[in-house]
């Protein structure tokens, strides 16, 4: 701001006294700006004014334990203990729990879910789903009777090879059938 100054009062003209004081003004507001600035980027930075002096504030960190209820995708033995007995829900089946998980992602509590008929409805279809999907035969068409078309054993007894889009039950096929042709006697009277 010095040399502002020095270049505003080397002025000699009829208005310089006018002009001297408009750009006088202008420069102190500009100054008073510039410092405003100053100080929110230094706050900014992490410093306070103390005696005239930009220092550095030291914040005091506290590190909190986090909430483990909403947080871990993991549940502690007695909330497993409570999803089991009082919720009907089986802690091996990942479906199962991934309902309990998505119920309680949405801000549900284990509570609520004991009265929570949407909850219920969602346990249910998953239980008989999977109820439905065990009691069907496996392996094909029917009630039993033969082998599954996907064994070796089916077409072992057809006599013809398994189809070229399953070639690791071909190649189950084939050991089978060498060591089935190895243990037959060739000398048999």
């Amino acid at each position: 701001m010095s040399k502002l100054n020095e270049v505003i009062d080397s002025l000699n003209n009829e208005n310089a006294e006018e002009l001297k004081e408009t750009l006088k003004a202008e420069a102190l507001a500009k100054d008073k700006e510039n410092s405003r600035l100053y100080a929110r980027a230094k706050k900014a930075e992490g410093f306070e004014l103390k005696e005239g002096k930009w220092i550095k504030k030291e914040f005091k960190t506290e590190i909190k334990p986090e909430d483990k209820t909403d947080k871990t995708d993991e549940f502690d033995y007695g909330k497993k203990a409570f999803i089991n007995q009082a919720l009907g829900v089986k802690i091996n089946d990942p479906e199962q729990i991934a309902l309990v998980k998505d119920y309680l992602g949405n801000g549900k509590k284990l509570e609520d879910l004991l009265d929570n008929r949407h909850f219920k409805n969602d346990l249910k279809d998953i239980q008989d789903n999977q109820a439905a999907k065990s009691a069907m035969p496996q392996g094909g068409r029917g009630s039993g009777g033969g082998s599954a078309k996907d064994t070796v054993d089916y077409y072992l007894s057809k006599g013809e090879m398994p189809p070229a889009d399953k070639p690791e039950l071909r190649r189950e096929y084939v050991n089978e059938r060498y060591k089935r042709e190895k243990s037959v006697s060739h000398f048999a009277k």
